[in-house]
Protein backbone atom coordinates (compact mmCIF):
# COMPACT_ATOMS: atom_id res chain seq x y z
CA UNK A 1 0.00 0.00 0.00
CA UNK A 2 1.21 3.40 -0.62
CA UNK A 3 2.17 5.86 1.74
CA UNK A 4 3.33 9.27 1.65
CA UNK A 5 4.95 10.33 4.98
CA UNK A 6 5.38 14.02 6.34
CA UNK A 7 8.18 12.90 8.80
CA UNK A 8 11.74 13.71 7.18
CA UNK A 9 13.72 10.63 7.26
CA UNK A 10 17.88 11.05 7.72
CA UNK A 11 20.51 9.25 5.51
CA UNK A 12 20.75 6.80 8.16
CA UNK A 13 17.44 6.03 8.46
CA UNK A 14 17.08 5.56 4.79
CA UNK A 15 19.98 3.28 4.74
CA UNK A 16 17.63 1.22 7.42
CA UNK A 17 14.61 1.32 5.50
CA UNK A 18 16.33 -0.09 2.45
CA UNK A 19 16.73 -3.62 3.97
CA UNK A 20 13.01 -4.06 3.93
CA UNK A 21 12.81 -3.46 0.06
CA UNK A 22 14.55 -4.41 -3.47
CA UNK A 23 13.92 -1.78 -5.43
CA UNK A 24 14.39 2.17 -4.84
CA UNK A 25 14.55 5.49 -7.00
CA UNK A 26 14.77 9.35 -5.54
CA UNK A 27 12.29 12.06 -7.04
CA UNK A 28 11.13 15.74 -5.89
CA UNK A 29 7.90 16.65 -4.44
CA UNK A 30 6.51 17.04 -8.08
CA UNK A 31 7.14 13.63 -9.30
CA UNK A 32 10.49 14.75 -11.59
CA UNK A 33 13.22 11.64 -11.49
CA UNK A 34 16.68 12.33 -10.19
CA UNK A 35 17.52 8.59 -10.31
CA UNK A 36 15.68 5.85 -11.53
CA UNK A 37 14.58 2.10 -10.17
CA UNK A 38 17.18 -0.37 -10.07
CA UNK A 39 17.13 -3.07 -12.47
CA UNK A 40 15.87 -6.58 -11.22
CA UNK A 41 19.54 -7.99 -10.99
CA UNK A 42 20.79 -4.94 -9.43
CA UNK A 43 21.14 -4.90 -5.35
CA UNK A 44 19.29 -2.23 -3.34
CA UNK A 45 22.07 -1.68 -1.58
CA UNK A 46 24.49 -0.63 -4.48
CA UNK A 47 21.79 1.12 -6.56
CA UNK A 48 21.29 3.09 -2.92
CA UNK A 49 24.81 4.22 -2.64
CA UNK A 50 24.35 5.46 -6.62
CA UNK A 51 21.14 7.54 -5.53
CA UNK A 52 22.93 8.95 -2.40
CA UNK A 53 25.49 10.29 -4.84
CA UNK A 54 23.58 11.71 -7.17
CA UNK A 55 21.40 13.67 -4.46
CA UNK A 56 24.92 14.94 -3.20
CA UNK A 57 25.83 16.45 -6.68
CA UNK A 58 25.94 20.09 -6.50
CA UNK A 59 23.88 19.91 -9.45
CA UNK A 60 20.81 18.49 -7.29
CA UNK A 61 19.46 21.89 -5.93
CA UNK A 62 18.79 21.72 -1.79
CA UNK A 63 15.21 20.92 -0.67
CA UNK A 64 13.11 18.02 -0.07
CA UNK A 65 13.15 14.39 -2.32
CA UNK A 66 11.52 11.33 -1.68
CA UNK A 67 13.16 8.22 -1.83
CA UNK A 68 10.76 5.35 -3.21
CA UNK A 69 10.38 1.62 -2.15
CA UNK A 70 8.90 -0.99 -3.52
CA UNK A 71 9.60 -4.84 -3.14
CA UNK A 72 8.31 -5.71 -6.30
CA UNK A 73 8.55 -4.38 -9.65
CA UNK A 74 5.26 -4.13 -10.82
CA UNK A 75 4.52 -2.03 -7.98
CA UNK A 76 6.77 0.42 -8.73
CA UNK A 77 4.54 3.28 -10.92
CA UNK A 78 1.55 3.59 -8.41
CA UNK A 79 2.05 1.46 -5.29
CA UNK A 80 6.22 2.66 -3.95
CA UNK A 81 6.25 3.76 -0.16
CA UNK A 82 7.70 7.21 -0.04
CA UNK A 83 10.13 8.90 2.85
CA UNK A 84 11.14 12.22 3.06
CA UNK A 85 14.79 13.13 2.64
CA UNK A 86 15.40 17.15 3.25
CA UNK A 87 18.68 18.14 1.44
CA UNK A 88 20.57 21.17 2.81
CA UNK A 89 17.98 23.28 4.89
CA UNK A 90 14.74 23.66 4.99
CA UNK A 91 13.16 26.54 2.47
CA UNK A 92 11.04 29.43 4.18
CA UNK A 93 8.03 27.92 3.26
CA UNK A 94 5.94 24.35 3.57
CA UNK A 95 6.44 22.67 -0.01
CA UNK A 96 4.21 19.91 0.78
CA UNK A 97 1.60 22.78 1.00
CA UNK A 98 2.79 24.42 -1.90
CA UNK A 99 3.17 21.34 -3.97
CA UNK A 100 -1.08 20.76 -2.85
CA UNK A 101 -1.73 24.15 -3.47
CA UNK A 102 -0.67 23.76 -7.56
CA UNK A 103 -2.59 20.39 -7.34
CA UNK A 104 -5.60 22.22 -6.42
CA UNK A 105 -5.11 24.89 -8.98
CA UNK A 106 -4.74 22.11 -11.92
CA UNK A 107 -8.06 20.54 -10.46
CA UNK A 108 -9.57 24.12 -10.54
CA UNK A 109 -8.65 24.89 -14.10
CA UNK A 110 -9.71 21.42 -15.73
CA UNK A 111 -12.96 22.65 -14.13
CA UNK A 112 -12.81 25.65 -15.55
CA UNK A 113 -12.27 23.96 -19.04
CA UNK A 114 -14.99 21.43 -18.25
CA UNK A 115 -17.45 24.42 -17.59
CA UNK A 116 -16.54 25.94 -21.11
CA UNK A 117 -16.83 22.45 -23.18
CA UNK A 118 -20.36 22.29 -21.57
CA UNK A 119 -21.04 26.12 -22.22
CA UNK A 120 -19.94 25.10 -25.59
CA UNK A 121 -22.08 22.22 -25.93
CA UNK A 122 -25.15 24.08 -24.60
CA UNK A 123 -25.03 26.57 -27.21
CA UNK A 124 -25.03 24.01 -30.13
CA UNK A 125 -27.58 22.16 -29.03
CA UNK A 126 -29.71 25.16 -28.62
CA UNK A 127 -28.93 26.27 -32.22
CA UNK A 128 -29.47 22.98 -33.44
CA UNK A 129 -33.22 22.64 -31.56
CA UNK A 130 -33.99 26.68 -32.83
CA UNK A 131 -33.00 24.74 -36.39
CA UNK A 132 -34.92 21.68 -36.40
CA UNK A 133 -38.14 23.15 -34.65
CA UNK A 134 -37.62 25.34 -37.53
CA UNK A 135 -37.93 22.47 -40.42
CA UNK A 136 -40.26 20.78 -38.34
CA UNK A 137 -42.70 23.63 -38.25
CA UNK A 138 -42.07 24.11 -42.43
CA UNK A 139 -42.46 20.57 -42.67
CA UNK A 140 -45.80 20.36 -41.04
CA UNK A 141 -47.19 23.36 -43.02
CA UNK A 142 -46.25 22.06 -46.25
CA UNK A 143 -48.23 18.54 -44.85
CA UNK A 144 -51.39 20.72 -44.09
CA UNK A 145 -51.29 22.15 -47.70
CA UNK A 146 -50.47 19.13 -49.43
CA UNK A 147 -53.93 17.43 -47.54
CA UNK A 148 -55.91 20.62 -48.59
CA UNK A 149 -54.72 19.79 -51.73
CA UNK A 150 -55.87 16.26 -51.67
CA UNK A 151 -58.87 17.26 -50.11
CA UNK A 152 -59.88 19.48 -53.15
CA UNK A 153 -58.54 16.81 -55.66
CA UNK A 154 -61.26 14.00 -54.15
CA UNK A 155 -63.99 17.08 -54.39
CA UNK A 156 -63.23 17.53 -57.61
CA UNK A 157 -62.98 13.74 -58.61
CA UNK A 158 -66.35 13.63 -56.79
CA UNK A 159 -68.38 16.59 -58.87
CA UNK A 160 -66.50 14.77 -61.77
CA UNK A 161 -68.54 11.89 -61.05
CA UNK A 162 -71.58 13.05 -60.19
CA UNK A 163 -71.71 15.61 -63.43
CA UNK A 164 -70.65 12.45 -66.02
CA UNK A 165 -72.25 9.58 -64.94
CA UNK A 166 -70.97 8.29 -61.85
CA UNK A 167 -68.63 5.88 -62.04
CA UNK A 168 -67.27 5.96 -65.03
CA UNK A 169 -66.89 9.77 -64.74
CA UNK A 170 -64.81 9.10 -61.95
CA UNK A 171 -62.82 7.07 -63.98
CA UNK A 172 -62.11 9.09 -66.26
CA UNK A 173 -61.07 11.92 -64.14
CA UNK A 174 -58.92 9.95 -62.10
CA UNK A 175 -57.08 8.59 -65.41
CA UNK A 176 -56.50 12.28 -66.87
CA UNK A 177 -55.44 13.50 -63.04
CA UNK A 178 -53.22 10.43 -62.59
CA UNK A 179 -49.44 11.86 -63.15
CA UNK A 180 -50.57 14.95 -61.00
CA UNK A 181 -51.90 13.16 -58.20
CA UNK A 182 -48.72 10.22 -58.41
CA UNK A 183 -46.41 13.41 -57.92
CA UNK A 184 -49.22 14.86 -55.15
CA UNK A 185 -48.75 11.53 -53.56
CA UNK A 186 -44.99 11.48 -53.73
CA UNK A 187 -44.46 15.12 -52.17
CA UNK A 188 -47.19 14.36 -48.89
CA UNK A 189 -45.06 10.85 -48.22
CA UNK A 190 -41.43 12.69 -48.65
CA UNK A 191 -42.54 15.48 -46.16
CA UNK A 192 -44.15 12.67 -43.50
CA UNK A 193 -40.92 10.79 -43.49
CA UNK A 194 -39.01 14.54 -42.92
CA UNK A 195 -41.07 15.20 -40.24
CA UNK A 196 -40.50 11.47 -38.51
CA UNK A 197 -36.52 11.88 -39.45
CA UNK A 198 -36.66 15.01 -37.54
CA UNK A 199 -38.48 13.97 -34.51
CA UNK A 200 -35.98 11.26 -34.37
CA UNK A 201 -33.17 13.29 -34.72
CA UNK A 202 -34.44 15.54 -31.91
CA UNK A 203 -34.20 12.27 -29.43
CA UNK A 204 -31.03 11.27 -30.40
CA UNK A 205 -30.12 15.19 -28.89
CA UNK A 206 -31.96 14.62 -26.23
CA UNK A 207 -34.28 17.95 -26.91
CA UNK A 208 -37.34 17.78 -25.71
CA UNK A 209 -36.61 15.18 -22.70
CA UNK A 210 -36.49 16.23 -19.27
CA UNK A 211 -32.89 16.26 -17.68
CA UNK A 212 -31.20 16.84 -14.64
CA UNK A 213 -30.31 20.36 -14.84
CA UNK A 214 -26.37 21.06 -14.93
CA UNK A 215 -25.41 23.51 -12.32
CA UNK A 216 -22.32 26.17 -13.59
CA UNK A 217 -20.48 28.27 -11.52
CA UNK A 218 -19.97 31.75 -12.15
CA UNK A 219 -16.82 32.35 -13.61
CA UNK A 220 -14.74 35.21 -13.68
CA UNK A 221 -12.75 35.83 -17.02
CA UNK A 222 -10.30 38.09 -18.66
CA UNK A 223 -11.98 40.21 -20.90
CA UNK A 224 -11.73 39.62 -24.45
CA UNK A 225 -10.34 36.30 -24.01
CA UNK A 226 -11.59 32.93 -26.15
CA UNK A 227 -13.21 31.60 -22.50
CA UNK A 228 -14.83 35.63 -22.14
CA UNK A 229 -16.26 35.88 -25.73
CA UNK A 230 -17.91 31.94 -25.23
CA UNK A 231 -19.32 33.14 -22.08
CA UNK A 232 -21.02 36.48 -24.16
CA UNK A 233 -22.49 34.32 -26.61
CA UNK A 234 -23.73 31.88 -23.92
CA UNK A 235 -25.55 34.90 -21.98
CA UNK A 236 -26.71 36.21 -25.37
CA UNK A 237 -28.58 32.86 -26.36
CA UNK A 238 -29.79 32.94 -23.06
CA UNK A 239 -31.19 35.96 -22.92
CA UNK A 240 -29.24 37.19 -19.92
CA UNK A 241 -29.73 40.52 -21.15
CA UNK A 242 -28.25 42.26 -17.39
CA UNK A 243 -25.71 40.16 -16.65
CA UNK A 244 -24.68 40.66 -20.86
CA UNK A 245 -24.86 44.41 -20.55
CA UNK A 246 -22.38 44.13 -17.59
CA UNK A 247 -20.29 42.05 -19.92
CA UNK A 248 -20.58 43.94 -22.89
CA UNK A 249 -19.21 47.47 -20.36
CA UNK A 250 -16.51 45.74 -19.17
CA UNK A 251 -15.72 44.40 -23.45
CA UNK A 252 -15.98 48.32 -24.19
CA UNK A 253 -13.42 49.37 -21.85
CA UNK A 254 -10.54 47.23 -22.26
CA UNK A 255 -11.45 45.80 -25.99
CA UNK A 256 -13.69 48.67 -28.42
CA UNK A 257 -13.05 46.88 -31.35
CA UNK A 258 -13.94 43.38 -29.86
CA UNK A 259 -17.34 45.26 -28.24
CA UNK A 260 -18.40 46.82 -31.91
CA UNK A 261 -17.96 43.56 -33.25
CA UNK A 262 -20.33 41.37 -30.69
CA UNK A 263 -22.70 44.23 -30.56
CA UNK A 264 -23.09 43.88 -34.41
CA UNK A 265 -23.47 40.00 -33.96
CA UNK A 266 -26.05 40.71 -31.65
CA UNK A 267 -27.96 43.13 -33.42
CA UNK A 268 -27.32 45.95 -30.65
CA UNK A 269 -25.83 48.74 -33.10
CA UNK A 270 -29.60 49.90 -34.00
CA UNK A 271 -30.65 49.82 -30.66
CA UNK A 272 -27.58 51.78 -28.78
CA UNK A 273 -28.00 54.41 -32.22
CA UNK A 274 -31.84 54.81 -31.01
CA UNK A 275 -31.62 54.61 -27.95
CA UNK A 276 -28.86 57.96 -28.20
CA UNK A 277 -30.95 59.67 -30.28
Amino acid sequence: MKSELIKEYNLGQINELAKNYKFVQVEDLNGKKITTWNSTGVPIVNHLKECIKRLKMDIVPNGYYYFSFTIAKHLCKDNADKYLYLKGKAPAENPLQDNNQMQTNKNDLLSVTSALNYITQIAELKTENNRLTMELKNSKDENALLTAEVEEYEREADEKGLSTGGEKGTMEFLKDQAPTLMALADRFFEQKDKALALEARKLDLGIGIPQKKRVVKKLEYQPGSEEHLKYLRLLFAEDKEEILNSELDKLEISHPDLYLELCTEFNLIEDETNNGE
